[in-house]
Protein backbone atom coordinates (compact mmCIF):
# COMPACT_ATOMS: atom_id res chain seq x y z
CA UNK A 1 0.00 0.00 0.00
CA UNK A 2 2.62 1.98 1.43
CA UNK A 3 4.85 1.50 -2.40
CA UNK A 4 1.01 2.00 -4.25
CA UNK A 5 1.05 5.80 -2.57
CA UNK A 6 4.49 6.69 -2.99
CA UNK A 7 4.11 5.57 -6.62
CA UNK A 8 0.58 7.97 -7.07
CA UNK A 9 2.93 10.90 -5.69
CA UNK A 10 5.67 10.38 -7.44
CA UNK A 11 4.50 9.99 -11.26
CA UNK A 12 2.65 13.67 -10.99
CA UNK A 13 5.75 15.09 -9.30
CA UNK A 14 7.75 13.75 -12.03
CA UNK A 15 5.88 14.60 -14.85
CA UNK A 16 5.41 18.58 -13.30
CA UNK A 17 9.64 18.43 -12.61
CA UNK A 18 10.18 17.58 -16.58
CA UNK A 19 7.70 19.86 -17.83
CA UNK A 20 9.35 22.63 -15.75
CA UNK A 21 12.66 21.59 -17.70
CA UNK A 22 10.77 21.68 -20.71
CA UNK A 23 9.12 25.01 -20.18
CA UNK A 24 12.10 26.40 -18.14
CA UNK A 25 11.31 30.06 -20.42
CA UNK A 26 7.91 30.16 -19.49
CA UNK A 27 7.76 29.80 -15.71
CA UNK A 28 11.09 32.06 -15.29
CA UNK A 29 8.85 34.60 -16.55
CA UNK A 30 5.62 33.73 -14.70
CA UNK A 31 7.54 33.29 -11.54
CA UNK A 32 8.01 37.02 -11.55
CA UNK A 33 4.64 37.43 -11.50
CA UNK A 34 3.01 37.45 -7.57
CA UNK A 35 0.57 34.87 -7.19
CA UNK A 36 -3.08 34.59 -5.84
CA UNK A 37 -3.51 33.93 -2.26
CA UNK A 38 -4.17 29.90 -1.86
CA UNK A 39 -2.08 29.15 -4.91
CA UNK A 40 -1.00 25.48 -3.95
CA UNK A 41 1.34 23.15 -5.68
CA UNK A 42 -0.30 21.06 -8.17
CA UNK A 43 -3.65 22.11 -7.93
CA UNK A 44 -3.44 26.09 -7.95
CA UNK A 45 -6.58 27.64 -6.98
CA UNK A 46 -8.50 24.57 -8.10
CA UNK A 47 -9.74 23.90 -4.55
CA UNK A 48 -11.32 26.90 -4.35
CA UNK A 49 -14.20 25.52 -6.78
CA UNK A 50 -14.67 22.52 -4.77
CA UNK A 51 -18.41 21.95 -4.45
CA UNK A 52 -18.49 25.47 -6.26
CA UNK A 53 -21.56 27.37 -6.72
CA UNK A 54 -22.04 30.36 -8.85
CA UNK A 55 -22.08 32.67 -5.98
CA UNK A 56 -18.53 31.00 -4.45
CA UNK A 57 -16.91 31.59 -8.46
CA UNK A 58 -18.02 34.90 -8.67
CA UNK A 59 -16.56 35.52 -5.25
CA UNK A 60 -13.60 33.63 -6.56
CA UNK A 61 -13.27 36.19 -9.30
CA UNK A 62 -13.95 39.57 -7.63
CA UNK A 63 -10.94 38.14 -5.17
CA UNK A 64 -8.69 37.54 -7.95
CA UNK A 65 -9.94 41.17 -9.61
CA UNK A 66 -9.15 42.89 -6.20
CA UNK A 67 -5.44 41.10 -5.71
CA UNK A 68 -4.78 42.03 -9.36
CA UNK A 69 -5.38 45.70 -8.75
CA UNK A 70 -2.95 45.47 -5.00
CA UNK A 71 -0.67 43.68 -7.30
CA UNK A 72 -0.55 47.17 -9.80
CA UNK A 73 -2.75 45.87 -12.53
CA UNK A 74 -1.72 41.78 -12.86
CA UNK A 75 -2.00 38.76 -10.58
CA UNK A 76 -1.14 35.00 -11.51
CA UNK A 77 -3.73 31.90 -10.30
CA UNK A 78 -3.46 28.12 -11.49
CA UNK A 79 -6.30 25.68 -12.50
CA UNK A 80 -3.95 22.66 -11.89
CA UNK A 81 -1.12 22.84 -14.33
CA UNK A 82 -2.35 25.62 -16.46
CA UNK A 83 -0.95 29.21 -15.90
CA UNK A 84 -3.00 32.19 -16.04
CA UNK A 85 -3.13 36.00 -15.78
CA UNK A 86 -5.63 38.45 -14.39
CA UNK A 87 -5.29 42.22 -16.12
CA UNK A 88 -6.61 45.12 -14.38
CA UNK A 89 -4.12 48.15 -15.72
CA UNK A 90 -6.07 49.81 -18.39
CA UNK A 91 -3.03 50.20 -20.55
CA UNK A 92 -1.74 46.41 -20.45
CA UNK A 93 -5.62 45.49 -21.00
CA UNK A 94 -5.54 48.09 -23.86
CA UNK A 95 -2.53 46.51 -25.57
CA UNK A 96 -3.69 42.78 -24.74
CA UNK A 97 -7.08 43.13 -26.31
CA UNK A 98 -5.88 44.58 -29.56
CA UNK A 99 -2.49 42.06 -30.01
CA UNK A 100 -4.10 39.08 -28.64
CA UNK A 101 -7.43 38.10 -30.90
CA UNK A 102 -8.08 34.21 -30.00
CA UNK A 103 -10.02 33.27 -27.03
CA UNK A 104 -8.69 31.08 -24.34
CA UNK A 105 -9.08 27.29 -23.88
CA UNK A 106 -12.49 27.49 -21.26
CA UNK A 107 -14.59 29.02 -24.30
CA UNK A 108 -14.30 25.56 -25.99
CA UNK A 109 -16.57 24.09 -23.20
CA UNK A 110 -19.23 26.66 -24.58
CA UNK A 111 -18.77 24.77 -28.06
CA UNK A 112 -20.78 21.87 -27.11
CA UNK A 113 -24.10 24.10 -27.54
CA UNK A 114 -22.69 27.41 -29.50
CA UNK A 115 -20.35 25.69 -31.87
CA UNK A 116 -17.64 28.21 -33.44
CA UNK A 117 -19.77 31.13 -33.20
CA UNK A 118 -18.90 34.39 -33.67
CA UNK A 119 -18.97 35.11 -29.69
CA UNK A 120 -16.03 32.03 -29.41
CA UNK A 121 -14.94 31.00 -32.67
CA UNK A 122 -10.95 30.83 -33.35
CA UNK A 123 -9.64 34.12 -36.01
CA UNK A 124 -9.95 32.91 -39.08
CA UNK A 125 -13.88 31.22 -38.37
CA UNK A 126 -14.31 34.93 -36.39
CA UNK A 127 -13.07 37.24 -39.57
CA UNK A 128 -15.65 35.10 -42.09
CA UNK A 129 -18.47 34.92 -39.77
CA UNK A 130 -18.03 38.63 -38.18
CA UNK A 131 -18.19 39.92 -42.25
CA UNK A 132 -21.32 38.42 -42.33
CA UNK A 133 -22.82 39.14 -38.94
CA UNK A 134 -22.02 43.10 -39.24
CA UNK A 135 -24.77 44.25 -41.75
CA UNK A 136 -26.73 43.09 -38.94
CA UNK A 137 -25.97 46.15 -36.68
CA UNK A 138 -25.71 49.10 -39.36
CA UNK A 139 -27.24 52.20 -38.73
CA UNK A 140 -29.82 51.66 -41.08
CA UNK A 141 -30.60 48.23 -39.25
CA UNK A 142 -30.85 50.08 -36.22
CA UNK A 143 -33.69 52.54 -37.82
CA UNK A 144 -35.26 49.44 -39.39
CA UNK A 145 -35.75 47.56 -35.93
CA UNK A 146 -36.84 50.71 -33.83
CA UNK A 147 -40.52 50.31 -34.39
CA UNK A 148 -39.73 46.25 -33.56
CA UNK A 149 -37.97 47.75 -30.21
CA UNK A 150 -40.72 50.41 -29.56
CA UNK A 151 -43.63 47.15 -29.99
CA UNK A 152 -41.59 45.11 -27.40
CA UNK A 153 -41.03 47.49 -24.78
CA UNK A 154 -45.24 48.41 -25.06
CA UNK A 155 -45.81 45.06 -24.56
CA UNK A 156 -43.53 44.66 -21.35
CA UNK A 157 -45.08 48.06 -19.44
CA UNK A 158 -48.60 46.13 -20.34
CA UNK A 159 -47.41 42.76 -18.77
CA UNK A 160 -45.88 45.13 -15.80
CA UNK A 161 -49.25 46.64 -15.35
CA UNK A 162 -51.07 43.36 -14.13
CA UNK A 163 -49.05 43.44 -11.11
CA UNK A 164 -49.86 46.95 -10.15
CA UNK A 165 -51.48 46.71 -6.31
CA UNK A 166 -50.15 43.23 -6.57
CA UNK A 167 -47.17 43.64 -4.02
CA UNK A 168 -43.64 42.41 -5.23
CA UNK A 169 -43.02 40.02 -7.90
CA UNK A 170 -40.18 38.82 -10.03
CA UNK A 171 -38.66 40.77 -12.71
CA UNK A 172 -36.11 39.16 -14.78
CA UNK A 173 -38.66 36.49 -16.66
CA UNK A 174 -40.45 39.58 -17.79
CA UNK A 175 -37.15 41.19 -18.81
CA UNK A 176 -35.88 38.18 -20.61
CA UNK A 177 -38.63 38.11 -22.58
CA UNK A 178 -38.56 41.13 -23.51
CA UNK A 179 -35.24 40.59 -25.33
CA UNK A 180 -35.99 37.37 -26.41
CA UNK A 181 -39.18 38.57 -28.34
CA UNK A 182 -36.88 41.09 -29.68
CA UNK A 183 -34.20 38.83 -30.85
CA UNK A 184 -36.35 36.22 -32.25
CA UNK A 185 -38.00 39.17 -34.37
CA UNK A 186 -34.71 40.91 -35.48
CA UNK A 187 -32.27 37.74 -35.74
CA UNK A 188 -35.07 35.07 -36.79
CA UNK A 189 -37.74 37.22 -38.45
CA UNK A 190 -40.25 35.12 -36.36
CA UNK A 191 -42.69 36.55 -34.03
CA UNK A 192 -42.88 34.73 -31.07
CA UNK A 193 -45.45 34.51 -27.88
CA UNK A 194 -42.65 34.33 -24.94
CA UNK A 195 -44.22 37.89 -23.39
CA UNK A 196 -47.12 35.65 -22.79
CA UNK A 197 -45.39 32.57 -21.91
CA UNK A 198 -42.82 32.79 -19.35
CA UNK A 199 -41.53 28.74 -20.12
CA UNK A 200 -40.83 29.52 -23.63
CA UNK A 201 -38.33 26.66 -24.54
CA UNK A 202 -35.28 28.60 -25.82
CA UNK A 203 -35.81 30.99 -22.28
CA UNK A 204 -35.64 27.75 -20.04
CA UNK A 205 -33.18 26.22 -22.44
CA UNK A 206 -30.44 29.02 -22.41
CA UNK A 207 -30.60 29.02 -19.00
CA UNK A 208 -30.07 25.16 -18.30
CA UNK A 209 -27.17 24.93 -20.74
CA UNK A 210 -25.26 28.11 -18.99
CA UNK A 211 -26.02 27.00 -15.46
CA UNK A 212 -24.13 23.34 -16.58
CA UNK A 213 -21.48 25.28 -18.42
CA UNK A 214 -20.64 27.21 -15.90
CA UNK A 215 -20.34 24.77 -13.10
CA UNK A 216 -18.24 22.04 -15.51
CA UNK A 217 -15.90 25.26 -16.14
CA UNK A 218 -14.51 25.35 -12.50
CA UNK A 219 -14.40 21.34 -12.10
CA UNK A 220 -11.40 21.05 -14.04
CA UNK A 221 -11.62 17.34 -14.26
CA UNK A 222 -15.03 17.56 -15.90
CA UNK A 223 -13.17 19.32 -19.02
CA UNK A 224 -12.69 15.84 -20.46
CA UNK A 225 -15.92 14.69 -22.78
CA UNK A 226 -15.76 11.48 -21.85
CA UNK A 227 -15.98 12.60 -18.30
CA UNK A 228 -18.50 14.91 -18.56
CA UNK A 229 -21.03 12.28 -20.01
CA UNK A 230 -20.47 10.61 -16.89
CA UNK A 231 -21.80 12.90 -14.42
CA UNK A 232 -25.12 13.38 -13.51
CA UNK A 233 -25.66 16.44 -15.13
CA UNK A 234 -24.91 15.19 -18.99
CA UNK A 235 -28.10 13.89 -19.53
CA UNK A 236 -30.21 17.20 -18.07
CA UNK A 237 -27.40 19.39 -20.24
CA UNK A 238 -27.88 16.96 -23.73
CA UNK A 239 -31.83 16.91 -23.42
CA UNK A 240 -31.50 20.77 -22.76
CA UNK A 241 -29.22 21.22 -26.20
CA UNK A 242 -31.32 18.85 -28.12
CA UNK A 243 -34.80 20.94 -27.51
CA UNK A 244 -32.76 24.43 -28.32
CA UNK A 245 -31.41 22.34 -31.78
CA UNK A 246 -34.76 21.25 -32.68
CA UNK A 247 -36.17 24.49 -32.42
CA UNK A 248 -33.67 26.39 -34.19
CA UNK A 249 -33.27 23.95 -37.08
CA UNK A 250 -37.04 24.70 -37.56
CA UNK A 251 -36.75 28.05 -37.44
CA UNK A 252 -34.18 27.69 -40.36
CA UNK A 253 -36.22 25.11 -42.88
CA UNK A 254 -39.22 27.29 -42.27
CA UNK A 255 -37.45 30.70 -42.93
CA UNK A 256 -35.98 28.77 -46.02
CA UNK A 257 -39.01 27.18 -47.14
CA UNK A 258 -40.98 30.49 -47.11
CA UNK A 259 -38.33 32.44 -48.82
CA UNK A 260 -38.15 29.55 -52.00
CA UNK A 261 -41.94 29.72 -51.80
CA UNK A 262 -41.70 34.02 -52.47
CA UNK A 263 -39.22 33.07 -54.89
CA UNK A 264 -41.41 30.81 -56.73
CA UNK A 265 -44.18 33.21 -56.71
CA UNK A 266 -41.75 36.19 -58.29
CA UNK A 267 -39.22 34.24 -59.94
CA UNK A 268 -38.04 37.03 -62.03
CA UNK A 269 -37.65 38.64 -58.70
CA UNK A 270 -33.56 39.26 -57.77
CA UNK A 271 -33.23 36.80 -54.59
CA UNK A 272 -31.73 40.10 -52.76
CA UNK A 273 -33.44 41.55 -49.60
CA UNK A 274 -34.65 45.03 -50.99
CA UNK A 275 -34.26 48.07 -48.96
CA UNK A 276 -37.84 48.41 -48.27
CA UNK A 277 -37.86 45.23 -46.43
CA UNK A 278 -36.60 44.70 -43.06
CA UNK A 279 -34.52 41.67 -43.16
CA UNK A 280 -33.87 39.10 -40.42
CA UNK A 281 -30.14 38.20 -39.54
CA UNK A 282 -30.94 34.92 -40.75
CA UNK A 283 -32.64 36.29 -44.10
CA UNK A 284 -29.97 37.54 -44.54
CA UNK A 285 -28.05 34.65 -44.13
CA UNK A 286 -30.39 32.53 -46.18
CA UNK A 287 -29.98 34.81 -49.58
CA UNK A 288 -26.14 34.49 -49.37
CA UNK A 289 -26.14 30.62 -49.90
CA UNK A 290 -23.86 29.09 -52.00
CA UNK A 291 -22.08 32.26 -51.62
CA UNK A 292 -19.62 31.43 -48.58
CA UNK A 293 -22.30 31.85 -46.22
CA UNK A 294 -22.92 29.53 -43.02
CA UNK A 295 -23.75 25.79 -43.14
CA UNK A 296 -27.02 24.65 -40.93
CA UNK A 297 -24.54 23.87 -38.20
CA UNK A 298 -22.94 26.83 -38.21
CA UNK A 299 -26.22 29.19 -38.83
CA UNK A 300 -27.76 27.48 -36.21
CA UNK A 301 -25.41 27.58 -33.16
CA UNK A 302 -24.99 31.43 -34.50
CA UNK A 303 -28.65 31.57 -33.69
CA UNK A 304 -27.89 30.13 -30.15
CA UNK A 305 -25.29 32.66 -29.65
CA UNK A 306 -26.95 35.56 -30.92
CA UNK A 307 -29.45 34.60 -28.92
CA UNK A 308 -27.47 34.04 -25.86
CA UNK A 309 -25.97 37.50 -26.37
CA UNK A 310 -28.67 39.31 -27.35
CA UNK A 311 -31.07 38.15 -24.48
CA UNK A 312 -28.96 36.77 -21.50
CA UNK A 313 -26.73 39.71 -21.57
CA UNK A 314 -29.29 42.51 -21.84
CA UNK A 315 -31.77 40.99 -19.65
CA UNK A 316 -29.18 40.98 -16.79
CA UNK A 317 -27.93 44.18 -17.45
CA UNK A 318 -31.84 45.67 -17.10
CA UNK A 319 -32.73 43.89 -14.37
CA UNK A 320 -29.61 45.18 -12.43
CA UNK A 321 -30.59 48.70 -13.45
CA UNK A 322 -33.97 48.59 -12.49
CA UNK A 323 -32.69 46.88 -9.29
CA UNK A 324 -30.85 49.97 -8.78
CA UNK A 325 -33.49 52.33 -9.44
CA UNK A 326 -35.44 50.94 -6.70
CA UNK A 327 -32.84 51.01 -4.21
CA UNK A 328 -31.91 54.73 -5.10
CA UNK A 329 -35.12 56.40 -5.22
CA UNK A 330 -33.85 59.98 -5.89
CA UNK A 331 -31.57 58.77 -9.19
CA UNK A 332 -34.90 57.06 -10.10
CA UNK A 333 -36.75 60.77 -9.35
CA UNK A 334 -34.17 62.74 -11.17
CA UNK A 335 -34.63 60.29 -14.38
CA UNK A 336 -38.08 59.98 -14.50
CA UNK A 337 -38.03 64.11 -14.42
CA UNK A 338 -35.69 64.33 -17.38
CA UNK A 339 -38.05 62.11 -19.13
CA UNK A 340 -41.14 63.58 -17.96
CA UNK A 341 -39.66 67.36 -19.44
CA UNK A 342 -39.23 65.31 -22.51
CA UNK A 343 -42.47 63.57 -23.09
CA UNK A 344 -45.04 65.40 -20.65
CA UNK A 345 -48.26 63.61 -19.59
CA UNK A 346 -48.34 62.50 -23.52
CA UNK A 347 -48.73 58.90 -24.40
CA UNK A 348 -46.21 59.62 -27.58
CA UNK A 349 -44.28 57.42 -28.96
CA UNK A 350 -40.32 57.21 -27.99
CA UNK A 351 -38.72 57.88 -31.56
CA UNK A 352 -34.91 57.07 -32.13
CA UNK A 353 -33.93 61.39 -32.05
CA UNK A 354 -35.06 61.37 -28.41
CA UNK A 355 -32.46 58.96 -27.38
CA UNK A 356 -29.74 60.42 -27.73
CA UNK A 357 -31.02 63.83 -26.02
CA UNK A 358 -31.83 62.00 -22.64
CA UNK A 359 -28.16 62.54 -21.23
CA UNK A 360 -29.16 61.37 -17.62
CA UNK A 361 -30.70 58.31 -18.78
CA UNK A 362 -27.25 57.62 -20.11
CA UNK A 363 -25.43 58.18 -17.72
CA UNK A 364 -27.56 55.91 -15.08
CA UNK A 365 -27.22 53.05 -17.75
CA UNK A 366 -23.29 53.34 -17.76
CA UNK A 367 -22.77 53.75 -13.94
CA UNK A 368 -25.18 50.47 -14.11
CA UNK A 369 -23.39 48.76 -15.93
CA UNK A 370 -20.23 50.08 -14.32
CA UNK A 371 -20.79 48.31 -11.69
CA UNK A 372 -22.63 45.11 -13.26
CA UNK A 373 -21.52 43.93 -16.09
CA UNK A 374 -23.22 41.22 -17.51
CA UNK A 375 -19.66 40.32 -19.11
CA UNK A 376 -17.28 40.15 -15.73
CA UNK A 377 -14.15 38.45 -17.77
CA UNK A 378 -12.72 38.53 -21.28
CA UNK A 379 -10.07 36.06 -21.94
CA UNK A 380 -7.18 35.69 -24.83
CA UNK A 381 -4.88 33.43 -25.40
CA UNK A 382 -1.54 34.50 -25.65
CA UNK A 383 0.86 32.39 -28.48
CA UNK A 384 3.77 34.42 -28.59
CA UNK A 385 5.53 36.41 -25.72
CA UNK A 386 4.23 39.66 -25.29
CA UNK A 387 5.39 42.58 -23.31
CA UNK A 388 2.86 44.55 -21.77
CA UNK A 389 3.02 48.94 -21.45
CA UNK A 390 3.47 48.43 -17.59
CA UNK A 391 6.80 46.37 -18.25
CA UNK A 392 6.06 42.57 -17.30
CA UNK A 393 6.38 39.77 -19.97
CA UNK A 394 3.74 37.20 -20.56
CA UNK A 395 5.09 34.22 -21.51
CA UNK A 396 3.67 32.21 -24.74
CA UNK A 397 1.12 29.87 -24.78
CA UNK A 398 -1.01 31.43 -21.44
CA UNK A 399 -4.10 32.42 -21.13
CA UNK A 400 -4.66 36.28 -19.70
CA UNK A 401 -8.14 37.12 -18.33
CA UNK A 402 -8.77 40.92 -18.57
CA UNK A 403 -11.16 41.66 -15.13
CA UNK A 404 -13.92 44.08 -16.50
CA UNK A 405 -15.16 43.87 -12.87
CA UNK A 406 -11.47 45.23 -11.72
CA UNK A 407 -11.28 47.57 -14.35
CA UNK A 408 -14.27 48.99 -13.61
CA UNK A 409 -13.35 49.28 -9.61
CA UNK A 410 -9.56 50.76 -9.86
CA UNK A 411 -9.71 53.89 -7.84
CA UNK A 412 -6.69 55.22 -9.60
CA UNK A 413 -9.44 55.59 -12.80
CA UNK A 414 -12.34 56.01 -11.19
CA UNK A 415 -11.65 57.15 -7.92
CA UNK A 416 -11.44 56.40 -4.18
CA UNK A 417 -15.02 55.93 -3.86
CA UNK A 418 -15.38 53.45 -6.87
CA UNK A 419 -17.62 51.42 -5.20
CA UNK A 420 -20.09 54.13 -4.96
CA UNK A 421 -22.92 54.29 -7.34
CA UNK A 422 -22.62 57.66 -8.60
CA UNK A 423 -23.99 58.23 -12.40
CA UNK A 424 -22.51 61.99 -12.03
CA UNK A 425 -19.15 60.41 -12.81
CA UNK A 426 -20.51 59.68 -16.50
CA UNK A 427 -21.06 63.70 -16.46
CA UNK A 428 -19.44 64.50 -19.97
CA UNK A 429 -16.41 66.53 -18.70
CA UNK A 430 -14.99 63.90 -16.39
CA UNK A 431 -15.81 60.76 -17.99
CA UNK A 432 -14.08 62.15 -21.67
CA UNK A 433 -10.90 62.63 -19.99
CA UNK A 434 -10.52 58.96 -18.77
CA UNK A 435 -8.78 56.06 -21.03
CA UNK A 436 -11.11 54.36 -23.41
CA UNK A 437 -10.23 51.02 -21.38
CA UNK A 438 -11.60 52.37 -17.96
CA UNK A 439 -15.14 51.40 -19.63
CA UNK A 440 -15.41 48.09 -21.45
CA UNK A 441 -19.19 46.55 -20.32
CA UNK A 442 -19.07 45.15 -24.32
CA UNK A 443 -15.44 44.15 -24.68
CA UNK A 444 -13.26 46.31 -26.77
CA UNK A 445 -11.40 46.36 -29.45
CA UNK A 446 -11.69 44.10 -32.94
CA UNK A 447 -13.34 41.13 -30.72
CA UNK A 448 -16.01 43.60 -28.90
CA UNK A 449 -19.70 43.00 -29.19
CA UNK A 450 -21.21 43.62 -32.63
CA UNK A 451 -24.39 44.46 -30.78
CA UNK A 452 -23.68 46.87 -28.67
CA UNK A 453 -26.07 49.60 -30.09
CA UNK A 454 -28.60 47.34 -30.86
CA UNK A 455 -28.48 46.48 -27.08
CA UNK A 456 -28.28 49.83 -25.84
CA UNK A 457 -31.10 50.77 -27.87
CA UNK A 458 -33.48 48.07 -26.56
CA UNK A 459 -32.44 48.64 -22.93
CA UNK A 460 -33.24 52.86 -22.93
CA UNK A 461 -36.14 52.32 -24.42
CA UNK A 462 -37.63 50.10 -21.84
CA UNK A 463 -36.37 51.99 -19.00
CA UNK A 464 -38.37 55.67 -20.63
CA UNK A 465 -41.40 53.42 -21.28
CA UNK A 466 -41.49 51.73 -17.78
CA UNK A 467 -40.71 54.66 -16.22
CA UNK A 468 -43.13 57.30 -17.63
CA UNK A 469 -45.61 54.59 -16.25
CA UNK A 470 -44.65 53.42 -13.32
CA UNK A 471 -43.01 54.56 -10.03
CA UNK A 472 -40.35 51.30 -9.32
CA UNK A 473 -40.60 50.28 -5.36
CA UNK A 474 -38.21 48.33 -3.84
CA UNK A 475 -36.44 48.44 -0.81
CA UNK A 476 -34.08 51.36 0.04
CA UNK A 477 -30.29 51.21 0.09
CA UNK A 478 -29.11 52.85 3.74
CA UNK A 479 -25.58 53.25 1.62
CA UNK A 480 -24.35 55.02 -1.63
CA UNK A 481 -22.15 51.56 -2.28
CA UNK A 482 -24.84 48.93 -3.72
CA UNK A 483 -24.94 45.95 -1.92
CA UNK A 484 -25.85 43.72 -4.95
CA UNK A 485 -25.15 40.26 -4.57
CA UNK A 486 -24.15 38.37 -7.86
CA UNK A 487 -23.48 34.77 -9.21
CA UNK A 488 -20.95 33.35 -12.05
CA UNK A 489 -23.19 31.28 -14.68
CA UNK A 490 -20.42 32.07 -17.64
CA UNK A 491 -22.07 35.65 -17.29
CA UNK A 492 -22.07 37.64 -13.86
CA UNK A 493 -26.10 37.59 -12.79
CA UNK A 494 -28.30 38.44 -9.58
CA UNK A 495 -27.97 36.31 -6.75
CA UNK A 496 -31.24 36.90 -5.52
CA UNK A 497 -34.62 37.01 -7.68
CA UNK A 498 -35.09 40.27 -8.37
CA UNK A 499 -37.82 41.48 -6.82
CA UNK A 500 -40.02 44.71 -6.85
CA UNK A 501 -43.65 46.23 -6.84
CA UNK A 502 -44.50 48.53 -9.12
CA UNK A 503 -46.75 51.69 -8.45
CA UNK A 504 -48.59 53.94 -11.44
CA UNK A 505 -48.10 57.35 -11.61
CA UNK A 506 -50.30 59.71 -11.77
Amino acid sequence: MIIFLLIVIAIPTLLLILNRIKNRRFYELANKIPAAKGNLPLIGIAHKFIGSTGKNAYKVITSLSHQSLENGGIVKFCMGPNVNFVLTNVEDVDFLLKSQLGKTSEYVLLEDFIGKSTLNAPVPIWKRHRKILIPNFTSKMMENYFPIFVAKSKKLVDVLEKHVGGGEFELFPHISAYELAIVCETSYGLTVNCQEDSSYPVLVQVETLMEIASERLFMVWQHPDWIFKLTPHYSKYYNARQVLYEFMLKVINDKRDEMRAKRRENPNKETEISESEIPSFLELVLSLEGNDGYTDMELMQELIALTLAGTDTSAISLSFLFELLSKYPDVQEKLYQEIHDMFGDSDRTVEKEDIPKLQYLDMVFKESLRLYSAASVIGRRVEQEIKLPSGVTLPANCDAFVSIYGVHRDPQVWGPDAEVFDPDRFLPGRYKSLHPCSFLPFSYGQRNCPGFHFGTMTLKIAVIDVLRKFKIVGTPSESRIPKLEAKFDILAKPLHAVRISVERRK
